[in-house]
């Protein structure tokens, strides 16, 4: 979201100043900070089908972002997780792109969890945080828009997501225990 504040004096003297602002998820505001798992981007446990890049120093990044994770369709990053106990799940993407979109699936311990996880769609944000503050945030979502939930035992975990189309950024994954 764009906002726009302008000042003016009693003397009709006017500044004005631009600034974008990202207005997090619902969910996001939400999860409690005990139960919901950070999982940063470049902590990767494994990478195939192409060699992606680690950038620090970029706009509002948490440590370093993964990029260049789009010149190979089929180019797979994955993370090893923890759960500490039973539940549902909610995951969730800080991701930036000046693609028009990216495209990623997702599988958590070798299998796709849901058929919406075959093919996730991130809108383009406008670039890759070089600049600007050009994140967003990103749930794996059902067609009725709602966050997806997966049950996960409490243990070991493997999330691996692959490029099947478009440049995309990502800071970090959040796992959200609901």
């Amino acid at each position: 979201v764009l906002a726009r504040l302008t000042v003016a004096t009693d003397t009709e003297q006017r500044a004005t100043t631009e600034v974008h602002l990202h207005i997090l998820p619902k969910h996001l505001w939400e999860a409690d900070p005990d139960t919901t798992l950070l999982i940063e981007a470049e902590g990767l446990a494994g990478e195939g089908g192409g060699t992606s890049q680690l950038r620090t120093g970029r706009t509002n990044t948490s440590g370093a972002m993964v990029t260049f994770w789009d010149k190979d369709i089929g180019h797979w990053l994955e993370w090893e997780f923890n759960t500490p106990a039973d539940g549902d799940y909610a995951v969730l993407l800080k991701y930036c792109t000046g693609s028009p979109s990216a495209i990623r699936d997702l599988q958590i311990d070798g299998v796709f969890p849901h058929q919406a996880c075959r093919k996730i769609v991130f809108p383009g944000t406008g670039g890759f945080c070089k600049e600007a503050d050009e994140w967003n945030y990103r749930s794996v979502q059902g067609a009725d828009g709602e966050p997806l939930l997966f049950s996960l035992k409490a243990g070991r975990h493997r999330l691996r997501m692959s490029n099947l189309e478009g440049g995309m950024g990502l800071d970090y994954l959040l796992l959200i225990k609901r």
